[in-house]
């Protein structure tokens, strides 16, 4: 049986669960995370996938996670992120256009958030 695993994925990413496959494939027994990462390399820390076992370990080994950066647990594998499912960061309602985010998930959802 395969250890549990946690997803950490930002509110502010509508198409990332595209990426939940791919993330849970990706992360291998060596590695205690992984994380979508965009061509230049840079890693998005709220579009990961944990060891459970391990996540907790490293916010244990915290004196205190509040108010600490995400990469205090550890920096994640990187895995290339070529559709942007974890970079495409877009507001999901307005004030002046509540339900713009559904909005855009209709219009083209196989577009994995890319923005041209």
């Amino acid at each position: 049986m395969r250890e549990p695993v946690t997803l950490l994925l930002a509110a502010d990413l509508p198409f990332v669960a595209a990426a939940i496959e791919p993330l849970q494939t990706a992360l291998q027994p060596d590695d205690d995370a992984v994380a979508l990462a965009d061509r230049a390399g840079r890693i998005n820390f709220l579009a990961a996938a944990w060891w459970t076992r391990r996540l907790r370990a490293a916010v244990w080994a915290l004196a205190d996670p509040a108010d600490r950066p995400m990469r205090a647990l550890g920096i994640p594998r990187a895995v290339p992120d070529p559709a942007g499912w974890g970079m495409i960061a877009i507001p999901l309602n307005s004030w002046r256009r509540p339900g713009s985010g559904r909005e855009r998930n209709t219009r083209d959802p196989g577009s994995a958030g890319m923005v041209r």
